[in-house]
């Protein structure tokens, strides 16, 4: 666009003026129209603003900004990534210490590290600290014994701290002593080593971090570990982290942070919320029910979701068709031709050897039996576990050739998931006593179909059209409720995980009614209009 105002006398000839930017940039592009080589940006008033070096029109090299003329910060760049030694003016209001107007040190990866200082405007120094070494990863920081996945005393972890500091690695430090303070329930040591470390921000400065670290959903775990040294609000930082351990599957790690983050700020509603999660995730669910007792009073909704979805992931594993009332506008017609009785007892002990399998996996990852655990199955595997096969055939409801996978590596998930293939698996398994006519989970020993078998299908597949029309915010129509709420009001877990549990219930059914098909774990069977 061309200038719309005179050019200043101090902004050469080769330079362009940007209306959008109100800017005036001088440097040259290459081949693929990108900056690259020296860049300098003028303001409208024709002061000098920038001197940069690009590559590929990124930031590479040398970037020198300014203000009203004079020097205000030099950078080093590796493709677009500040990285480097640094130096700049910082405003009055950044630090605690007024005084502070100048930091300089190194930084990689856009993240301060090693040895800093901090200078009045003259440049006499006012503080200094050592932000320590950067992880190569974060996964490498993740393999740092500061997140290790496993109980530790508060001695041990202090231990841990210091052989960390030894090394620089300074905010993994800290984290280990958070977990110290989650263990013996005092934070005296973190908030001594947060003080040796830190030069502290204004509380301004302090939110305004701690707010772009944790509002920002791509930033890094090394990103947010490294915030807690350079001053941004521990509780919040702890907690952020906590969340990102416990979907990471450390949720050892994730509870010890987040008892951190409620020791130093017990009155934040949100992080009892977070442990609640965390607890189920560990299979802790009396603790979890105690978190959804506390967060009841000041965040009812989100009670009533913790407490719904608690109910969802431990139910009681009884003769569940005892429990439902099946209801549809007309008698649905006659089925076909049904599965004979050896495979009926065939694939019902697979269902139990799915669940034995789901069983062990959570003993082993909870260490220990808790009395929510799916049943002990053994009286339907008198010679143990059945196998579970992968196979393909060409029996799928469409006539083309298609998989059918009946393996479960129970130890692959952790323990939420496993709760809701507990929940699918022992509902189609139940369903399927309940058709050959049992009322109670055991092996038939001869076949009395339901009367109402087709109703039950019926049932099954109107669940799933209506949950479908519910999920894309459809209007029902017809009033459909799961666990005592109506699905149009159910939370999107609650829904996925009605969802999962019908389709079970949907592939069973439609291999039970048609000989042609081979397997309910046919990939064909699941589907909403199958």
């Amino acid at each position: 666009m061309a200038p719309t105002l005179e050019r200043p006398e101090t902004v050469p000839e080769e330079a362009e003026y940007h209306d959008n930017k109100q800017q005036w940039d001088a440097g040259n592009y290459n081949a693929e129209s990108q900056r690259n080589g020296k860049w300098r940006t003028w303001n409208l008033a024709g002061e000098l603003i920038e001197e940069a070096e690009y590559e590929l029109g990124h930031y590479h090299g040398l970037v020198k900004t300014f203000e009203k003329g004079n020097p205000h910060s030099v950078s080093q760049y590796r493709k677009g990534i500040r990285s480097g030694p640094f130096q700049g003016i910082v405003l009055r209001a950044t630090y605690a210490d007024s005084r502070i107007r100048i930091e300089r040190g190194n930084i990689e990866g856009d993240i301060s590290v090693g040895s800093w200082s901090f200078h009045d405007h003259k440049g006499k120094m006012i503080a200094k600290t050592d932000f320590g070494v950067l992880p190569t990863s974060d996964k490498g920081l993740l393999d740092s014994e500061a997140f290790n996945n496993r109980w530790h005393t508060a001695q041990e972890w202090s231990e841990i701290s210091r052989n960390l500091l030894r090394d620089h690695r300074v905010a993994e430090a800290v984290c280990a002593l958070a977990r110290a303070a989650a263990s013996e329930q005092r934070t005296d040591a973190l908030d001594a080593l947060l003080e040796r470390t830190i030069v502290p921000l204004s509380e301004t400065a302090t939110l305004s971090l701690t707010d772009a670290l944790i509002s920002e959903p791509n930033t890094s775990l090394t990103a947010l570990s490294h915030g807690l040294i350079r001053g941004a609000e521990p509780g919040a930082i702890f907690h952020t982290l906590a969340v990102a351990l416990d979907q990471g599957t450390l949720s050892r790690a994730a509870m010890d942070l987040v008892n951190t983050a409620i020791l130093l700020h017990p009155d934040r509603h949100q992080y009892h919320y977070t442990r609640a999660l965390i607890n189920i995730s560990l299979g802790n669910r009396d603790a979890a029910k105690m978190d959804t007792e506390i967060l009841e009073p000041a965040e009812p909704d989100k009670a009533q979701f913790l407490s719904r979805y608690l109910g969802a992931l431990f139910p009681v594993y009884d003769f569940w068709p005892a429990q439902t009332k099946l209801t549809v506008a007309d008698e649905a017609a006659p089925l076909g031709p049904q599965q004979d009785l050896a495979a009926v007892q065939e694939v019902l002990q697979k269902y139990a050897t799915r669940l034995t399998y789901i069983r062990q996996a959570l003993g082993k990852k909870i260490g220990e039996r808790p009395d929510w655990l799916p049943p002990t199955l053994s009286h339907l595997l008198p010679d143990g576990p059945v196998e579970l096969r992968v196979f393909e055939t060409d029996a799928g409801s469409s006539g083309d050739s298609i998989m059918a996978d009946e393996s479960f590596d129970a130890m692959a998930w952790e323990v939420p998931t496993l709760l809701r293939f507990a929940r699918a698996d022992w509902s189609a398994l139940t369903w399927l006593c309940w058709s050959t006519g049992l009322d109670s989970v055991e092996i038939p020993t001869q076949i009395e179909w339901r009367e109402h078998l087709a109703t039950a299908l019926q049932y099954t597949k109107s669940f799933l059209e209506n949950i479908n029309q519910a999920s894309a915010k459809k209007d029902l129509q017809i009033t459909v409720h799961w666990e005592g709420q109506a699905l149009s009001s159910l939370h999107p877990v609650l829904s996925q995980i009605a969802e999962t549990q019908f389709q079970e219930m949907q592939a069973m059914f439609l291999w039970l009614t048609n000989t042609r098909h081979q397997s309910p774990w046919q990939e064909d069977l699941r589907q909403v209009n199958a």
